[in-house]
């Protein structure tokens, strides 16, 4: 049965392999993404769902939130990494130095710049 866009899926609060407190959070298709207790704090307090998926809709797949958020946002599915790292409207979005789209631990994002023409 698959769950609904309004239902969390599982969050474990546990430490990464340097010891930093991270957050693992199921997406809706199963695979897992972890990302900083502080980042995944900060995204909660300021009122973003829970509930988040993994698309390849852009040139590469990306973490995005899918339920409903008491946060009015101006995109319909947010990029997790992009909210992390405080992307601009006119920025590149946000990368994996690792080239793994779900850690998205914030020392392993970066916003790219634009290629000169």
């Amino acid at each position: 049965m698959r769950a609904l866009l309004s239902d969390p899926m599982p969050i474990n609060r546990t430490a990464d392999e340097d010891g930093s407190a991270i957050v693992v959070v199921t997406l809706m298709g199963g695979k897992k993404a972890r990302l900083f207790a502080e980042d995944f704090d900060r995204l909660m307090e300021e009122g973003y769902s829970p509930v988040w998926d993994v698309s390849s809709s852009r040139s590469a797949p990306y973490v995005f939130i899918r339920g409903i958020s008491t946060k009015r946002v101006p995109m319909l599915r947010p990029a997790v990494a992009d909210l992390i790292v405080h992307r601009k409207r006119r920025q590149n979005p946000a990368t994996s130095r690792d080239g793994d789209p779900l850690n998205l631990r914030r020392d392993n994002l970066f916003i790219p710049p634009y290629a000169a023409s």
